[in-house]
């Protein structure tokens, strides 16, 4: 059961690792260029996704339950894919695309340059401060509130209200009524319902929130399942789609490919948004899965997403998830089963993994072999 529960950890591991390594594949496997930003943008798709689900009120919408919280998560996922899409096709056009035909050390340096430069700005905008990523919630109003007397439910019940500092400064507080397993009484509303005393945004309270933990065996099977979907999907855009065939066709020669009426810089834009698309998807999945997010997360997972795009051949779709597997596996196996006093080193595995493909098999496990272009 302990071997099971590693493996689970080990695969939803990988499964994150997979998100980022997909980006950094297709864009290498398009224009050659190693994009070090590409953990930035995942790191900017969990903020994303965290200011929508902290702040949107998606769960008030009048909706059955779990529509309305199912219905938040879902446009969290889309809003961190999109902001991620968007900020990664803004670098392809302003930083990569002056570089075309320079040499490949000077794109190297703007890739790296570029993933400090959205560090420091995601602390201006997010602060260095680690926040917490929200649970899922469900939305109660005042009059459905004797409906629930005397249930416990599994996580705490709490209102959400503007609070003024003696600055003047208006801030927002999450006041807890009741805790998990505790009966709820719907007295502890009462005062809450002045609407001349509470606001929330400004406007008065129309209720209350209950916060719904998810399981976490639970968040390991939807981000499993989250990447079997993605991967299928981005299989058959990349081999049954026009988009796909051009990509495909740039990737395996780009001047052809031009001279063939393709317009290769919107096929390399794409090629970025997609990428990035996904990357910001996986920022969702490991704010739900760890619970924190903070402008320098997205460094370690992008450097190791990357080692297991390395790993399983880089330009390969499937070599990138077979990577991203296997590290995360590798990963949870180490800090599974060595001695306490070692399991810092699980980070130093994947270094490990990459000097010992880079020796046994330098395309990787499932690249292939190129002859050298003279």
């Amino acid at each position: 059961m302990y071997f099971l529960d590693q493996l689970l950890n080990g695969l939803s591991l990988g499964c994150i690792y997979a998100f980022i390594a997909l980006g950094y594949t297709m864009v290498y496997g398009i224009i050659k260029l190693i994009n070090f930003a590409h953990g930035e943008f995942f790191m900017v798709g969990a903020f994303a996704g965290y200011f929508v689900l902290m702040y949107a009120g998606i769960e008030r919408l009048p909706l059955p339950y779990p529509l309305g919280t199912l219905m938040a998560f879902l446009v969290a996922v889309l809003a961190a894919a999109l902001a991620s899409a968007i900020l990664a096709v803004v670098t392809e056009r302003l930083a990569y695309r002056p570089l075309q035909g320079a040499d490949r050390i000077a794109a190297l340096l703007t890739a790296l340059g570029v993933s400090l430069l959205l560090q420091n700005l995601g602390i201006q905008v997010f602060t260095a401060e680690q926040k917490g990523y929200p649970e899922p919630r469900r939305f109660i109003t005042f009059e459905q509130a004797e409906e629930f007397s005397g249930e416990a439910f599994e996580g705490p019940v709490y209102v959400l209200h503007d609070v003024t500092s003696v600055l003047g400064d208006v801030s927002e507080n999450r006041q807890v009524l009741v805790n998990p397993d505790q009966p709820f009484d719907p007295k502890v509303l009462t005062e809450y319902r002045d609407p001349d005393i509470y606001t929330w945004h400004g406007e008065p309270l129309e209720g209350f929130f209950v916060e719904q933990p998810i399981p976490v065996f639970t968040k390991k099977m939807i981000i499993i399942f989250a990447l079997v979907i993605s991967f299928a999907l981005l299989w058959l855009l990349v081999h049954k789609t026009q988009v796909g065939r051009a990509m495909r066709a740039v990737s395996y020669n780009p001047e052809a490919a031009q001279l063939m009426g393709i317009a290769s810089g919107r096929v390399i834009s794409a090629t970025f948004f997609i990428g990035a698309f996904l990357a910001g998807v996986g920022g969702v999945i490991w704010g739900m899965r760890y619970g924190k997010v903070e402008p320098f997360m997205g460094f370690l997972p992008g450097l190791k997403a990357f080692i297991a795009a390395v790993v399983g051949g880089i330009g390969s779709l499937p070599g990138a998830v077979v990577g991203g597997l296997a590290l995360g596996l590798l990963e949870a196996l180490v800090q599974g089963y060595l001695p306490s006093e070692y399991t810092g080193y699980r980070d130093a595995v994947a270094f490990v993994a990459l000097i010992v493909i880079l020796m046994v098999k330098p395309s990787g496990l499932l690249g292939r072999e190129e002859g050298e272009k003279v």
